[in-house]
């Protein structure tokens, strides 16, 4: 999120280091150029945290942020690394000799004197998945919609799938709308011609009735003849159902 004090044409970048911690993007972490994706980084952390009512990444400084982005989604390329600013680059990450085949790879820093706590830890409290915060196969977050209409594990994996999008360590502000849990909430449900819809009894009693119209009779009496004021009167029926839904 950025306030507008800091806010700015995406062609006419004012500032290197904008966004509350929380809801950063790796690209402006790392010191990469950025546009409005940033934004949809932000709104994907916003999402999950509006859900669980807990921040995503809650990182006590600029380093444990980026420590809790990588516990939940890995990694960030090993090129996304290299096109980092070094000053920025080497505040998170360094480069190691794999022990198997010798070839470099980037981990993230230790703090000094934290390497054994940080093992243990890990081993205790392994990394989770966006899946496993938002409780895809357990009813939500501690179960607590476990059953509720709207909150099936299909409707979980679109939600998934559509913040997956947003926090992508490079995206583009619309990829999060290209996603099944977009679509749906734009596209009303599909109520069947065969099934038409009705008030609540308690709604239909309470409805304003309509004074009938004079010279409207029942089918074959009014003007026109050949039925039309049967045609009429279920018309002001009609209109009674609309006024009370």
């Amino acid at each position: 999120m950025i306030d507008f004090g800091s806010s700015c044409h995406a062609n006419q970048r004012m500032y290197s280091y904008i966004q509350s911690r929380f809801y950063r993007s790796p690209e402006v972490m790392l010191g990469l150029s950025y546009g409005c994706a940033i934004d949809m980084w932000s709104l994907g952390c916003i999402l999950v945290e509006m859900h669980t009512g807990e921040p995503l990444f809650s990182g006590a400084d600029q380093s444990d942020q980026m420590r809790k982005l990588v516990d939940v989604l890995g990694m960030p390329s090993d090129e996304l690394i290299l096109q980092a600013e070094r000053g920025y680059r080497d505040q998170y990450f360094q480069q190691v000799q794999d022990h198997d085949d010798g070839a470099p790879e980037w981990r993230l820093c230790q703090r000094a004197g934290t390497e054994d706590d940080a093992a243990a830890a890990a081993a205790a409290s392994p990394a989770r998945g966006i899946s496993d915060i938002l409780g895809v196969e357990s009813g939500g977050p501690g179960g607590r919609h476990l059953g509720d209409a709207g909150h099936s594990p299909l409707h979980y994996e679109m939600f998934v799938d559509f913040v997956k999008q947003m926090l992508q360590y490079r995206c583009v502000p619309v990829c999060g709308l290209r996603s099944r849990f977009s679509r749906a909430c734009r596209t009303p449900p599909l109520i069947p011609a065969t099934q038409p819809t009705r008030p609540h009894a308690a709604c239909r009693r309470a409805a304003p009735r309509l004074p009938r119209r004079r010279g409207v009779a029942s089918a074959g009496g009014g003007p026109g003849g050949g039925g039309g004021g049967g045609r009429a009167g279920r018309r002001d029926a009609n209109v009674n159902v609309v006024i009370s839904s």
